[in-house]
């Protein structure tokens, strides 16, 4: 069977990068997959990219921000994500608990320094 056959190959676009590939174990051709909303976790949500990323998922269809994380000490931490990111109030306080958030998610999107990126992997 071909690629271009096989119902559980499908090519990405966009935020992946021009043809890069993803494979999904579900035998159901991708179109008649039931999805629940993705459910993303931004570190470093208080930056210029986080505040960004809490914006582009609040406008992406399918996805969801379940945590926004930032270092400990953190000034933000406590507040409303979608307020910090200039939406409207959205119930996910800013938070250091990034084990937990991690726990809980269906993907991570970090935006913070190579250091922080490498305390916690």
């Amino acid at each position: 069977m071909s690629r271009r056959a096989d119902p559980s190959y499908s090519r990405a676009r966009g935020a992946a990068g021009e043809g890069a590939r993803i494979l999904s174990t579900d035998p159901r051709p991708l179109e008649t997959t039931a999805m629940s909303d993705m459910r993303l976790v931004v570190v470093g949500a208080a930056g210029r990219m986080g505040r960004m990323l809490i914006r582009a998922i609040h406008d992406a269809p399918g996805c969801v921000l379940s945590a926004a994380i930032e270092r400990p000490g953190s000034p933000h931490l406590g507040q409303d994500s979608g307020l910090l990111a200039g939406l409207p109030a959205n119930a996910v306080p800013v938070s250091d608990d990034a084990a937990s958030a991690f726990a809980a998610a269906d993907g991570v999107l970090d935006f913070t320094m190579p250091e922080a990126t490498v305390a916690f992997a």
